[in-house]
């Protein structure tokens, strides 16, 4: 969980370098612990053994080839989270390959439209369904549940843990309250699964978890935590010869809980986490089972404009084999060289065609739309708006603009001035610092210039 955690941390406060060190319980670990902490280098998970140094990196691959995936007429599956729309596209999923005994596990009970014209189809399909209201973080409602199927149903085959809730904020706000909530589904639940069913002989045992635990994701440090849990769960059943995958899913549309708010999705998307079609699930979830999957991400995920709205973790280790991929195949303009050779005229101009191309990039206009003498505000730039503009520019530049430039009334015209001075600023404090000027010369010269 503490892996989640830190990878949200390294959004939330970058000034804390948050560093994960994986260490086996061995005294001699501790001086090479020591190292890692006080090292100066990007790499900021790594694990140490006997062996070597180890450091973890998000990798890009194609998701394996569509395969039938072999499920049985005369065996029962569960579904927690059954009810839920990830849950009952899985559902659709097993009945479709061939499950004709699903137990659905909510612990709401079935309670919409669309969830009783779900399990309607389901039988219409030829499965038998049934609905069980339970909360799994309870170790005896599951055990009812799971004595219920014993004496009713065929052997239990396979299980699909899609239960989870969402109670987002900050770490500085996380509590006690909110760190229960969404634990009790995910974690508790997850535990409660695979110690009731260790010794059965299960042929998948299926784990949801997110593309918050694999990626962090500002304002979910305890769902990304509650989901590393169970990616480490995954991984240490398949070390004991149990069956396990972990799925990182990314955000779906109209369904699960990033399209739990209206805007939610929407915000995602702008950030480089495009919403999957939920109706995809189903079939990836079969792919993945037919590789032998242990762990792996799906996700509409763009790693550019990801790593541009959040410059933070830019230079997080973890992300080093994407910013690989990002500049082979980015088209890349120097505008760093150009401004460097430009007057501050041109510099200014300059500043102000990338502003300008960035303001209709946020705002989905053609740049043609941007007046460049209104003030942003007038165009429609909002405060969040304002943090993605300030996000791109320091990814792009590394020049930090207050986001208030980009709201107090401001024009295009004036913010290039404004950028271009600052940019020339932040080369003169480099070029000291390259003679050999002492950082603390350098350092006054910010604090003089702002």
């Amino acid at each position: 969980m503490a892996w989640g955690l830190g990878r949200t941390v390294a959004y939330e406060h970058p000034e804390l370098r948050c560093t994960r060190v994986d260490v086996l319980a061995d005294p001699s670990a501790f001086t090479q612990l020591a190292g890692e902490l006080l090292a100066d280098h990007d790499d900021d998970e790594v694990a140490l053994r006997p062996g070597g140094r180890w450091i973890a990196r998000i990798v890009s691959r194609p998701l394996p080839p569509p395969a039938a995936f072999p499920v049985r007429a005369d065996a029962t599956y569960l579904l927690t989270g059954g009810l839920g729309g990830l849950g009952l596209e899985a559902a659709r999923w097993l009945v479709q390959a061939g499950a004709r005994h699903l137990v659905l596990v909510g612990r709401s009970g079935v309670g919409s439209d669309a969830q009783i014209a779900a399990i309607a189809g389901l039988a219409e399909a030829g499965a038998q369904v049934v609905v069980e209201r339970a909360d799994i973080a309870e170790p005896a409602e599951l055990a009812r549940v799971l004595e219920s199927m014993h004496l009713h149903l065929p052997p239990l085959a396979g299980i699909v843990h899609a239960a989870g809730v969402l109670h987002d904020g900050l770490v500085v706000d996380q509590d006690r309250e909110r760190l229960r909530s969404v634990f009790a589904p995910k974690v508790r639940g997850a535990w409660n699964l695979h110690q009731a069913t260790r010794d059965l002989p299960l042929e998948f045992f299926v784990l949801y978890s997110s593309a918050s635990s694999l990626f962090g994701s500002p304002g979910q440090a305890n769902y990304a935590a509650a989901n590393a849990f169970v990616d480490a769960l995954a991984v240490q059943r398949r070390a004991a010869g149990l069956p396990a995958l972990a799925i990182h899913w990314g955000a779906f549309a109209d369904v699960g809980l990033a399209a739990a708010r209206a805007d939610r999705g929407a915000r995602l998307a702008e950030r480089g986490m495009a919403s999957l079609d939920p109706a995809s699930s189903g079939p990836l979830l079969g792919r993945l089972l037919a590789a032998g999957e242990l762990q792996l991400g799906v996700a509409a995920f763009d790693p550019a404009r990801w790593l541009e709205y959040h410059p933070q973790i830019a230079r997080s280790g973890l992300f080093a084999r994407l910013r690989e991929q990002i500049a082979e195949t980015e088209p890349n303009p120097d505008l760093q060289a150009a401004l460097t050779t430009a007057t501050p005229l041109e510099r200014a101009r300059l500043c102000e065609q990338f502003l300008r191309d960035q303001v209709a990039q946020v705002l989905r206009l053609s740049p043609t739309q941007i007046d460049h003498d209104a003030p942003l505000k007038h165009h429609g730039v909002d405060s969040l708006m304002a943090i993605e503009l300030k996000n791109r520019v320091h990814a792009r530049l590394g020049v930090r603009l207050p986001v208030v430039s980009f709201l107090q009334g401001t024009t295009l015209r004036q913010l290039g001035r404004e950028l271009g001075e600052r940019w020339t600023e932040e080369r003169l404090v480099e070029a000291m610092r390259d003679r050999g000027d002492t950082d603390e010369a350098a350092d006054e010269w910010e604090v003089t210039r702002l």
